[in-house]
């Protein structure tokens, strides 16, 4: 199960106005509100390795997550891909196989 919700909600502002935003009531800064994610029926081993590969880093389990998420979410997945590489070959015209490229590569090895 994947939940997604807020962290923080906003309140009527006491900084000058009065109105729901998302000014700091402290500093008048503006604060992010970041959705929170939530993953049910994580086994311990695998909650146990994640913390390990967070801990060698040097971060907290969530700096980790967060940065594996976001690295994930940067890279595009295979179906974007396969669709760059459909789009290349159509404009290029090319229709060497796979065979025929490996040769090529091994001959400029040589």
């Amino acid at each position: 199960m994947l939940r997604v919700s807020t962290v923080a909600t906003p309140r009527p502002c006491s900084v000058s106005h009065g109105r729901v935003c998302s000014h700091n009531r402290f500093t008048g800064a503006n604060v992010q509100i970041m959705p929170a994610i939530t993953i049910r029926d994580v086994t311990a081993a695998t909650r146990d390795e994640l913390a390990s590969r967070a801990a060698r880093k040097g971060q907290s389990l969530q700096q980790f997550l967060r940065g594996e998420l976001e690295a994930m979410a940067e890279r595009p997945d295979r179906a974007a891909v396969l669709e760059r590489i459909r789009k290349r070959k159509d404009a290029t015209g090319s229709r060497l196989s796979a065979k025929e490229i490996l040769a090529e590569l091994d001959a400029d090895r040589r």
